[in-house]
């Protein structure tokens, strides 16, 4: 279902966007949604009874389980400041130090943000944030945040993590291994539904998304093993079996112990890296162990279904006048 849509070279307005929708929700949470055929007929279901034949109308009830978003928009929509800001982690109270803005890695638990504090502190007509939280957003009516918000695994890992990794693997250990990384790309047999081959590794920041995942999920072990040092691969391997633990798994106890792997990677990082590789979105993977308790696999809160649907959705459409108007119709 297509509730608003929004076609500009500037971001929404905040409440104009949202309050339409969410009167939409509303409206639907409190109803049933009932099928009918072609005709207009309600479509009933027959169950049978000793007694003869009874019937009840199909209907569906709404409830609203998560909104995702990228990081930046996120932001702009729960009406807190910037990821990147000193206090920008939506789920705990940890402070940010340092002019370019790093999030050092601690043994200490940070207090948990909840709905509570994101409902007292977003009433307050200060301009400023508190606690990161700059004021009301129309999405507290329909969402107890920031546990319905969960991160969005496209951006947060492939477009910016592993990206990050690449980008410190190029400069640390040359373009060499990225050469050979390429050709080791190139041999690699893809299944027969990926409809592309890997481009140049050296081209790795044009990637799309799609790329990323694959090349993180199915190749990334197999390529630092050998072309990394041992140190660095071993490093990696641990972020690796993090993720994909995390990404789909069939049994809550297959998650027992798994943050405690991203816990040794987040410790050792700075020693490997630098202290700015730790950035705000190395943080907020310390909250994905808990996040798919509430959620499910990180397979399931992700950009990709949707932002799949709006490409092939607009390749439908003829030309670029009024778009949305042949989106909608």
């Amino acid at each position: 279902m297509l509730f608003g849509a929004w076609l500009a070279s500037i971001k929404p307005p905040r409440d104009s966007l949202l309050i339409p929708i969410i009167i939409q929700l509303q409206a639907l949470m409190n109803s049933k949604i009932l099928l009918k055929q072609k005709d207009g007929k309600i479509v009933f279901y027959q169950y049978y009874l000793k007694n003869g034949i009874l019937g009840s109308r199909v209907s569906y009830n709404v409830r609203i389980q998560q909104a995702i978003f990228d990081l930046p928009a996120c932001a702009h929509f729960l009406n807190v400041v910037q990821y990147n800001g000193y206090d920008g982690c939506d789920d705990c109270c940890i402070k940010a130090i340092g002019r370019q803005i790093y999030f050092p890695f601690s043994e200490k638990t940070e207090e948990p943000k909840n709905y509570q504090l994101y409902l007292k502190n977003s009433k307050h007509n200060a301009h400023r944030s508190i606690q990161g939280i700059k004021g009301p957003t129309p999405l507290s009516s329909i969402l107890q945040l920031p546990n319905q918000t969960p991160y969005d695994l496209m951006h947060l890992i492939y477009h910016v993590h592993v990206k990050a990794l690449l980008k410190f693997w190029r400069k640390m250990f040359g373009k060499e291994i990225f050469e050979n990384g390429s050709v080791f790309l190139s041999n690699v047999i893809l299944p027969h539904d990926v409809k592309y081959q890997f481009h140049s590794l050296l081209d790795f920041s044009n990637w799309k998304a799609k790329m990323l995942r694959d090349f993180f999920l199915y190749v990334s072990p197999s390529f630092v093993v050998y072309y990394l040092p041992d140190d660095y691969s071993a490093h990696f391997l641990l972020y690796y079996a993090f993720v994909r633990t995390l990404y789909f798994f069939n049994d809550n106890k297959q998650l027992d112990g798994v943050d405690h792997l991203f816990h040794l990677y987040h410790k050792s990082l700075s020693r490997l890296y630098s202290e700015r590789s730790e950035l705000a979105t190395v943080h907020y993977h310390s909250h994905l162990a808990s996040q798919v308790h509430s959620h499910d696999a990180l397979c399931f809160t992700s950009c990709f279904s949707r932002e799949s649907y709006l490409a092939y959705a607009l390749k439908l459409c003829k030309g670029t006048t009024h778009v949305l108007n042949q989106l909608v119709t």
